[in-house]
């Protein structure tokens, strides 16, 4: 077997060329792309619809101390002995300039539990309405406006001790303003 010392691989120019050229294509592409490449598609026209269930990101738990466990397809149960956020969702994008109707199918199963529109950071709240305490889960309905955000968040919210609710989904609808 032999060795060929110092002998080194070089690509031919017009190899060279071709290959900096899709890089740059690759990389053009992709800048133009990245912007929509998490958010969910024709979202701006038909809304966002998430189904309550564990694994798939959209969904956490307001805190370490908030139970929350599966219902079989049904949604998701939640549980708190201290009040504060039961659950909370990834930031959701809007269109800032639109107004949208939050529809939640959601069940209080204690007194003082709540939906709220967060901005994405969960600092300001932008609407909140009270969850009654029903058999069944219900649908209820928020209506906000984002004002100028690009992205809010969803939670529900135990104000009293202990907390107890349950969801099976939210949808953000576009509606007039």
């Amino acid at each position: 077997m032999r060795v060929y010392e110092g002998f080194r691989a070089v690509p031919s120019r017009s190899i060279r060329a071709l290959v900096l050229a899709t890089l740059a294509a690759s990389l053009v592409a992709g800048a133009f792309t990245f912007p929509r490449a998490l958010e969910p598609g024709r979202s701006d026209r038909d809304g966002i619809a998430l189904a309550a269930a564990l694994g798939g990101g959209d969904w956490l738990p307001g805190s370490a101390q908030v139970e929350v466990r599966s219902l079989s397809g049904r949604g998701l149960a939640l549980r708190a002995v201290a009040p504060g956020l039961l659950l909370v969702t990834r930031g959701l994008p809007v269109d800032p300039g639109e107004c949208y109707t939050a529809l939640v199918r959601a069940r209080a199963q204690t007194p003082g539990v709540s939906i709220a529109l967060y901005d994405e950071s969960i600092r300001q709240l932008l609407a909140e309405a009270a969850v009654p305490r029903t058999a069944r889960p219900e649908v209820n309905e928020l209506q906000f406006d984002p004002s100028g955000r690009a992205r809010v968040t969803f939670a529900i919210i135990g104000n009293e001790a202990p907390s107890r609710a349950s969801i099976a989904w939210l949808r953000l609808v576009r509606r007039q303003c």
